[in-house]
């Protein structure tokens, strides 16, 4: 890799890893395989990871597993470890509050003629806040039942029977939907919904491109799989992409995602790429291999490739 820029790695011990050295060409789509226990998530995780973190005077939160040396030979300003760590527990996330589209969609029911003649604001369509949540089940919409001795029981709440809106809020309706509604809507049919509104749209079409056009807007956080949370994270850094460059690290992206889906997945990393920023993820999907730029094998614990 002469004459290119690229990060290199020297000395990596950790875990299965056998003195590994490893250099990676900045602005291009690279992935990491391997046979499973080979060490792609120790190496990308817990060793490339903290070691960039150093380098960059970033927090990470782990002191890394050992190397020798880290060469940056590039014009890279940040590092981003994108993961499968869930996005949040409580009945509040969701992929609409997660990406700020919820903000989006409050605003444009807050400014319907019916909700100005109520003096109704964007807060009143929040289920957390006090005002136009339903106030008896606190915008969860449902209620849990303590069975005592057997496993607790959840039910739709009595009074706004799962809608977790005030039955004020929900009688305004956009293009004959309330607010429930809406959140009820997946991606796919949220983004013919809102037609002519660009903003929600722009949001709506990277979900679309990152295979996530059947999730639905109020799904909630827990619900969704390793792979369906980084991605839901990736398209939160495409939406708010910077001009500084950018080191993007990623486990498993594809996970979960059909084989015939991939090719929306490396859409997003083209305008990665594109805006300037470069990639790599331990992969096992064979489409998003096969468009790999650079590919790193790592061998079997035993040696084996």
């Amino acid at each position: 890799m002469n004459g290119e820029e690229n990060v290199t790695i020297t000395g990596c011990t950790g875990c299965n890893l056998r003195n590994l050295t490893a250099a990676f060409p900045l602005g291009k789509l690279c992935v990491i395989t391997g046979k499973n226990g080979a060490g792609k998530s120790v190496f990308l995780q817990q060793t490339l990871y903290p070691a960039l973190c150093r380098h960059f005077g970033k927090k990470c939160g782990t002191e890394g597993l050992p190397f020798e040396t880290l060469t940056v030979n590039g014009g890279i300003s940040d590092v981003v470890l994108i993961d499968q760590t869930p996005m949040g527990r409580s009945s509040s996330s969701n992929p609409a509050t997660y990406l700020k589209i919820f903000d989006d969609i409050r605003t444009l029911f807050a400014s319907l003629p019916d909700a100005k003649i109520r003096n109704m604001t964007a807060r009143h369509f929040s289920f957390n806040l006090a005002g136009g949540r339903c106030e008896h089940c606190k915008g969860d919409g449902s209620m849990v039942i303590d069975m005592q001795f057997l496993p607790d029981q959840i039910v739709p709440c009595p009074e706004c029977h799962g809608k977790r809106y005030r039955t004020e809020v929900l009688n305004i309706l956009y293009r004959g939907k309330n607010i429930a509604e809406v959140l009820d809507m997946t991606v796919r049919e949220a983004f013919l919904f809102f037609r002519g509104q660009n903003k929600l749209q722009q949001k709506l079409r990277q979900m679309f491109d990152a295979g996530l056009d059947y999730l639905r807007l109020g799904q909630n956080s827990a619900t969704l799989s390793g792979g369906e949370s980084q991605r839901l994270k990736l398209v939160s850094y495409l939406l708010q992409i910077r001009s500084s460059r950018s080191l993007i690290l990623m486990d498993e992206p594809a996970a979960g995602l059909h084989f015939a889906d991939a090719e929306q997945l490396l859409t997003c990393f083209r305008e990665l790429i594109a805006a300037g920023h470069s990639l790599i993820a331990a992969e096992h999907n064979q489409k998003i291999i096969a468009a790999a730029d650079y590919r790193l094998e790592l061998p079997s614990a035993d040696g084996s490739q």
